[in-house]
């Protein structure tokens, strides 16, 4: 809420201008109505007391950090061709490390077409085997365990031994252990016969598929080719790029390193951002040399960017705290008006009237400046409207709107 003061009301235009010409003011204030505070939207607020951080701001700018981007190629020339599992890579999509992302068919030989069906005769051979064995093992494990069961039957009667009953179960566990070593051995080559080159339904012939796997985690930034695309062993089948976290890369001049405090505070803002400022965390990289050209050093913070609003090569402008005050007096830096390079600010006096004040200034942030003096704690300035009421001072009246009602 704005305390404006007690307002007086008369009855007509001439009376109101008469009483505003007999009020007494002091020497050096400047009177300035309250109808015209509200047109330019006039603010003021105390002077208060809090913790100042002078900071190094130099400009900089986003960028990926080593390896967070990765072009994905094939492990050898052939035919692209789309996974079972999905469609060829999308900008803009999420992958993850060790996905496959399509196949590659390369291009096979006599040679290697005709060991490619031999291999797959074996297998199949080697599938029968299996199965046959299985069927043997579950039979022999059958007739055991009647033995066993037609053994115990007869013990009661003393038609049956122990040793006999104790022989009939080891026969029955050596048949249970058969059949569980001949189903290891059906599913180790089914799972050589899944691994192996597909066969195309219609020629029967074998089909090579190799998988072409993501390298990072990250979003698909670039896949120019589509399914069937003949494709060499340098071609890229998609760029992915990771950016959950960026580098802030700034560049200091050399001739301010000795302000610098590596353990300081720093943060950095977006000029595509506005408003929004964020805290860096941890020392930053420093450059082991200088620019020759441009004089300057580099340096580089990590932040996280989960959202994904930082985009790389935005511009941003870091902050270095270089010194720091507690508990200092201070006004926004909108409240300073320059006077003939004097700085001031103006303290309302009265509802209506406003006292020149020059100042001596401190430490400035962003935000704020420090006052040394031409202040007491607590006093209201202007910080909207300051150089307005400058400006009607220079006049030696206040602005001839006089008062409505």
């Amino acid at each position: 809420m704005l305390a404006l003061g007690s307002a007086s009301v008369h009855a007509d235009r001439a009376t109101a201008d008469a009483a505003a010409r007999a009020v007494e003011h002091v020497d050096g204030d400047v009177s300035f109505l309250l109808e015209q505070q509200w047109q330019i939207g006039l603010l003021h607020e105390p002077a208060r007391r809090v913790d100042l951080e002078r900071s190094l701001v130099v400009p900089a700018s986003v960028r990926l950090r080593d390896g967070a981007s990765a072009d994905v190629l094939p492990p050898a020339a052939g035919r692209l061709v789309a996974a079972k599992e999905r469609a060829l890579p999308r900008v803009g999509e999420r992958v993850k490390a060790g996905e496959v992302l399509a196949y590659i068919e390369p291009p096979s030989d006599s040679a290697t077409l005709a060991a490619l069906h031999t291999l797959r005769l074996e297998l199949e051979m080697r599938l029968l085997d299996a199965n046959h064995e299985i069927e043997h093992s579950k039979l022999r494990r059958g007739f055991a365990q009647r033995e066993l069961d037609r053994l115990l039957t007869l013990q009661p009667d003393g038609l049956s031994t122990l040793p006999e009953i104790e022989a009939a179960r080891r026969e029955v566990e050596l048949t249970v252990h058969e059949e569980e070593v001949a189903n290891a051995q059906r599913q180790a080559v089914e799972r050589l016969l899944g691994e192996r080159a597909p066969f195309d339904a219609a020629s029967g012939s074998p089909v090579m598929r190799l998988p072409v796997l993501a390298t990072i985690d990250g979003v698909v930034a670039a896949a120019p080719h589509a399914v069937g695309a003949s494709v060499e062993t340098s071609t890229s089948i998609a760029r992915i790029v990771d950016a959950s976290r960026v580098w802030i890369e700034a560049r200091a001049s050399e001739f301010d390193l000795h302000k610098l405090q590596l353990q300081g505070r720093a943060f950095v803002s977006f000029l595509g951002l506005a408003g929004e400022r964020r805290e860096l965390v941890g020392s930053p990289w420093i450059a082991p040399r200088i620019n020759e050209e441009s004089r300057t050093l580099a340096l580089r913070f990590e932040l996280d960017n989960a959202d994904g609003r930082l985009r790389e090569g935005m511009l941003a402008e870091l902050g270095l705290a270089t010194d720091s005050v507690a508990n200092a007096l201070s006004i926004p830096i909108s409240a300073v008006v320059a006077d003939n390079g004097v700085p001031t600010a103006w303290v309302p006096v009265g509802g209506e009237s406003f006292a020149r004040r020059a100042l001596s200034l401190g430490l400035r942030d962003h935000e704020r400046v420090q006052v040394l003096g031409g202040l007491a704690d607590g006093e209201r300035v202007v910080t909207r409207g300051g150089y307005v009421v400058r400006l009607v001072s220079l006049g030696g009246a206040s602005m001839d709107h006089g008062h409505q009602h």
